[in-house]
């Protein structure tokens, strides 16, 4: 299915969902998982030179007067390498939008990133955005929180079978992740749209902090549900990083 189509039918559905009443749009929560390319690392080329890795391998130990004509002498000697699966360096010819990642369960492996934003009251999928493996969350999120607010918006005028508007009139107002999303132009990007943020703060000591004292706050429920995590981070902008 073409990505147009994808987005038509992703409209009609959430549509739908409106009209039932599932969706009120406030509070969005955003996370990501990474999926697994259909592309295998041992087909990735070098985009300089178009040499596959074996090729490259046996370029290096030429160079470095070690004859190594089994792949396996090549890989032991690979693994003594440092920085040697740089997305900027290789890509996989087949499939090459997607990125070089390391996997949670310690493999390296070509991925894509989905990122979901989810009405936090009701459960229903707001928005979908994907991007490469090694896109960091901080870097996503500013593609994901728009689309959210966008998907959001053309639905507040919908109103329910029973003629009531169920979605926030004022559209998304709040914003909800994990601590992989917490910096301070994440925080300083979410205040100038609109949005409060509540995003967990990783541990990165006192010296490292980068929102003010008055925006330290713990919570683990807000109104009549939890927000899904319990923040160590509440900030509303008063950022100062």
């Amino acid at each position: 299915m073409d990505e147009a189509t994808h987005q038509e039918v992703f409209g009609w559905v959430l549509r739908q969902v409106t009209r039932a009443g599932l969706l009120r749009g406030k509070t969005i929560g955003i996370d990501a998982t990474t999926l697994e390319a259909n592309a295998a690392m041992k087909s990735i080329t070098r985009r300089d030179t178009e040499e596959s890795y074996p090729e490259y391998l046996k370029r290096l130990s030429k160079a470095a007067g070690v004859e190594a004509s089994d792949e396996a002498v090549l890989r032991r000697m690979d693994r003594r390498r440092k920085k040697k699966g740089s997305k900027a360096e290789w890509v996989n010819p087949h499939d090459p939008e997607a990125e070089i990642t390391r996997m949670k369960d310690g493999r390296t492996a070509l991925a894509y990133k989905a990122e979901h934003a989810v009405d936090m009251e009701t459960g229903a999928i707001v928005a979908v955005t994907t991007h490469g493996g090694a896109v960091g969350d901080t870097n996503s999120l500013g593609q994901t929180l728009p689309a959210a607010g966008k998907a959001v918006a053309e639905q507040i005028a919908e109103p329910t079978a029973d003629g009531k508007f169920k979605v926030n009139a004022q559209g998304v107002e709040e914003l909800v992740a994990d601590k992989g999303y917490h910096s301070g132009d994440v925080l300083v990007s979410a205040r100038e749209a609109g949005v409060r943020s509540y995003i967990a703060e990783p541990d990165r000591g006192r010296a490292s902090g980068r929102t003010s004292e008055s925006s330290r706050r713990r919570f683990t429920a807000i109104g009549n549900g939890s927000r899904g995590i319990e923040a160590s981070s509440y900030c509303d902008g008063e950022a100062n990083g």
